[in-house]
């Protein structure tokens, strides 16, 4: 790993392809990466095209999407919302930026996941240095139907000093307030909707 890219070898049964170059942070997409290029090869695409393919490759929305600004402070935006895929992006990050401070914001997607998963959920956000919990997003679940499952409910799982509980509508300007190197916002609802007004910041800051 060196300047936020990963570079590995690709062995197959009969030979290694060495030198290949990929911009998407997380051992598990090396994994994801290499079984496409298992397919394709199979499927008689040759190294070469597999390799300026690879190198090319950005990543989809919303999936761990980065920016890197003047000032050294990085962006990333990721749809994951569940423990394991939360767990998943704070390894990236904390293997690639050691010692950065980690500010993240999450937005829990479902009354029903939270409670099923809220010690997960209350583990992984806990490797964050501060946490903005946004309010669960309900999508078809109606809050009747979950009483006492609510972000100050999972919030007081989560074992760091700094931590609190926002309201959408509030989320923008408490991060403004916020000192980090790294901001992370995280979820599957309409957390989405801060990612414009974030990078518009960020590029003013």
């Amino acid at each position: 790993m060196e300047n936020d890219k990963i570079y590995f070898d690709f062995h197959t049964p009969t030979e290694t392809v060495k030198d290949f170059i990929w911009d998407v942070p997380g051992i598990h997409n090396v994994e994801n990466a290499t079984v496409a290029l298992a397919i394709l090869n199979n499927l008689g695409v040759d190294f070469k095209t597999l390799k300026k393919a690879i190198a090319n490759f950005k990543g989809i929305k919303r999936r761990y999407t980065k920016h890197r600004y003047e000032k050294g402070k990085i962006y990333i935006d990721d749809y994951a919302h569940h423990p394991t895929e939360i767990n998943a992006v704070m390894s990236s990050i904390r293997t690639f930026y050691p010692g950065k401070k980690l500010l993240v914001a999450f937005q829990p997607h479902l009354f029903s996941r939270t409670r099923d998963f809220a010690d997960g959920f209350a583990e992984s956000l806990s490797q964050a240095d501060e946490l903005v919990l946004l309010d669960i997003y309900p999508a078809r679940e109606l809050q009747e139907n979950f009483e006492g499952i609510t972000s100050s409910w999972l919030l007081e799982k989560v074992t760091l000093d700094k931590k609190e509980v926002s309201a959408l509508s509030d989320a923008f300007s408490k991060i403004k307030e916020k000192d980090f190197d790294i901001l992370l916002t995280v979820g599957a609802g309409n957390i989405d909707t801060l990612y414009d007004p974030i990078c518009e910041w960020m590029n003013k800051s």
